[in-house]
């Protein structure tokens, strides 16, 4: 896990790993070879007063690029809305709309979120019909849980 004080720093640390890191997703190199890979992907940071983990990861698949983000509090079960919001626009920003869930693993509620842009960088349409759309803060995007 890579520590870094800086939430603004790290995010442009984390971004450039991870389109260096593109090239070794399972997809190309097989789940060993990413798995040596996790430790430049994994981030410690404080955000607000928060110690938040994060794993940011991108793939590419075809002509598009995933984009990927999981994190969790290190200290606490849960983190308020606001501090997983700003991770997510700090990383994907605000322009597009993305996809978020969240699931329990290892006493921690690990908040996920992923986009997926075409080689223009454009963010592909989610069918609104088959998800609950959000708001927050200006900001709409796809809602998998409630």
């Amino acid at each position: 896990m890579i520590e870094c004080e800086n939430f603004y720093e790290m995010v442009e640390l984390c971004k450039l790993w991870a389109k260096v890191l593109r090239p070794y997703s399972s997809l190309n190199v097989g789940y060993d070879i990413d798995e040596k890979f996790n430790k430049y992907r994994m981030w410690n940071t404080v955000i607000d007063g928060y110690s938040v983990c994060l794993f940011y990861s991108e793939m590419e698949i075809q002509n598009n690029v995933v984009k990927s983000i999981q994190c969790f509090g290190k200290n606490v079960f849960s983190l308020p809305f606001h501090i997983v919001y700003k991770v997510c626009v700090g990383i994907l920003g605000c322009e597009a709309m993305n996809i978020f869930f969240k699931f329990v693993k290892d006493g921690h509620h690990i908040y996920c979120w992923t986009q997926v842009v075409d080689e223009n960088g454009e963010c592909l349409p989610i069918n609104e019909d088959e998800v609950d759309i959000k708001n927050y803060l200006g900001k709409t995007f796809a809602n998998l849980i409630d």
